[in-house]
């Protein structure tokens, strides 16, 4: 009787201690969903230098993310780089390792860049915003089908366009299904530039 009872308790314990571990998951990825969904937004926001001294201010030193800042380049250019990485659960092979990026270009004092990837072993997507005068670019698709993609554009392009480049799929940081072409992470990737015409 008393191995009866005792297995019912080691039972209890470990149902509890795996639903425990279950919750701590789910509630950690989804707040590795909503900071990725706030890094898309923060790139989305930068418009101006002062817009990318604010976002730069507001990360330095949040949770859930790695930021660096380092001079690159003879030209004095700095760069401020915000990563989100699903480390815990690549590691529990839950899904395989994947990473948000959001990098801000600066050189002498004025924003250059905005680049956002989404990144794993197989497929990219890169949004990179280009904030230089005069610039020529008014948007362009490389495609890479079905996996990877990159899109330039400068930075006057109108608001509509510039919403459906930073349409990104923050739920492909953390899903372990679905998310496995660049249209899953950028859904329209392949009519941006038709679309921009």
């Amino acid at each position: 009787m008393a191995g009866r009872i005792t297995y019912r308790r080691v039972a209890k314990a470990l149902l509890l201690a795996l639903s425990l571990f279950v919750a701590g998951l789910i509630v950690y990825g989804a707040c590795l969903r909503a900071t990725a969904k706030a890094l898309i937004n923060s790139a989305k926001e930068i418009r101006t230098t002062a817009d990318a001294e604010r976002e730069i201010a507001a990360w330095r030193g949040r949770h859930l993310v790695t930021f660096d800042d380092e001079l690159v380049g003879p030209g004095g250019d700095k760069q401020y780089s915000v990563l989100v990485l699903n480390t815990l659960l690549s590691k529990l092979r839950i899904i395989q390792p994947r990473m948000l990026a959001m990098t801000i270009l600066m050189r002498s004092g004025m924003l250059r860049l905005v680049w956002l990837d989404l990144v794993d072993g197989s497929m990219a997507i890169s949004i990179m915003e280009w904030f230089i005068p005069d610039s020529s670019m008014r948007f362009h698709v490389h495609p890479h089908r079905p996996w990877s993609a990159v899109v330039e554009f400068s930075a006057d392009l109108p608001d509509r366009q510039r919403n459906k480049a930073f349409a990104f799929n923050a739920s492909c940081l953390v899903k372990p299904w679905d998310c496995d072409k660049a249209e899953d992470i950028l859904p329209g990737v392949w009519q941006l530039e038709a679309a921009s015409k």
